[in-house]
């Protein structure tokens, strides 16, 4: 078990469903007793490399954990096929295709802002084009390029 926090966001981590439901509802106690709320809305469930026969196992688990402030009430999270964790939509099999077509789309566009921005002055240095370039363009690479695992993905760059 594993708990990843950053900022005001946490992910938690099992190998079992059974663990995670005892790890959402410990960390559900201890923020109670340390005046946090979890935000059910926005909490979601997600297994990875989960085969059919385990898919098939868990289909009676409800996913829910008990508040007991102010009174005590059921909460329940959703199980979905892919989230968005600190700007990366993970999938089940963590192959990132999802996350890498918003990728690769944000840096065209980014070439493409920059081509039309600058249609009308051609007086500008190669150096700075380059410079321009850079700010527009590469700022998206290093948090993303290490997400493109598959050749298809790389080439589309």
């Amino acid at each position: 078990m594993a708990i990843i926090l950053f900022m005001d966001d946490l992910c938690l981590i099992t190998h079992s469903p059974q663990e995670l439901l005892q790890l959402i509802q410990h960390t559900q106690n201890w923020c109670e007793r340390n005046r946090c709320l979890l935000s059910f809305s926005k909490s979601k469930v997600l297994a990875f490399f989960e085969t059919p026969a385990q898919n098939h196992n868990c289909s009676h688990l409800t996913w829910r954990v008990m508040t007991h402030f102010p009174t005590p009430t059921y909460n329940t999270f959703n199980e979905v096929n892919f989230f968005g964790y600190i700007g990366v939509i993970l999938d089940p099999t963590l192959s990132f295709h999802d996350h890498s077509i918003i990728f690769i789309s944000i840096i065209w566009k980014g070439h493409a802002s920059l081509r039309d921005k600058l249609q009308s002055v051609r007086t500008l240095s190669a150096t700075l084009l380059f410079r321009l370039w850079q700010g527009r363009v590469t700022v998206h690479f290093p948090s993303h390029l290490a997400l493109l695992s598959q050749p298809a993905q790389t080439t589309r760059l």
